[in-house]
Formats: C-alpha cells, structure tokens, sequence
C-alpha cells in the first residue's frame, strides 16, 4: 500500500514538473521546542517556591507556577496536617513559605516533603 502511494506521488510530481506547472514548496519552519534545561529539577522547593512567592505577594506574573504551589501545599495539607476548618490555602502557603525560608540549604531537597514537615509541625495531629 505504501509502495503503491509513493508511486502514484511520484507520477504526478513526473507529471506536474512536465506540465510546468510545478511549484517548489518550502519547508515552514517550526518553532524550537522549549525544552527545560536538565538541571532543573521541577519537584525541589527551589523550583515550586517561585509560585509561592508570587501567590503571597499577590502578582499576577505565572499563574501555573501559583497554581503548582496552590495545589501542592492544599493537597499535602489535605493529607498530613490538622488545620483548622477556617485556615486558607493562603495561611498554608505562608506557613510552608516561611518553613522553607527559613532553611536555605535544603532548597534542593523535594517541594512536598518539605511542605509536609512545615504543615505537620504547624498543625500537628492529636492521636
């Protein structure tokens, strides 16, 4: 079937350039993938706490990266901490913030595990 379509491709590429009536199309370029650079660990408190800066401070600059730290810390919360029902995602965020903030030589290390120790000793659970 291949075969069969690059033969008939070919007889009216033969036929059209007899005919003169061929025209040479060029290829439209396409635009370079944006690839993050493989350094770039998008999980680490370094990278997640970019949204979280602008979340606090209300900037309307990437609302992905806002969402990012927004949904993160709310489900972490959600899954380890005992907050109050009248907390907001916005206390949260502040709260883990300022845990992280607080210890910049573990920038590096995992967003979540890190929002977990901040909510967990925030909002410890009674067992």
């Amino acid at each position: 079937m291949r075969q069969s379509i690059q033969a008939a491709i070919m007889a009216l590429s033969t036929v059209a350039c007899a005919e003169g009536q061929a025209q040479v199309q060029r290829p439209v370029p396409q635009p370079e993938a944006q690839v993050a650079p493989t350094d770039v660990n998008i999980g680490s408190a370094s990278f997640v706490m970019t949204g979280c800066r602008d979340f606090i401070a209300r900037r309307p600059v990437n609302a992905y990266a806002q969402g990012l730290c927004a949904g993160k810390v709310e489900t972490v919360a959600s899954l380890v901490a005992c907050f109050p029902p009248e907390a907001t995602v916005g206390q949260m965020i502040r709260v883990v913030a300022r845990y992280i903030d607080e210890r910049p030589a573990r920038l590096h290390e995992n967003f979540i595990v890190l929002a977990r120790d901040a909510l967990q000793q925030a909002w410890p659970c009674r067992r």
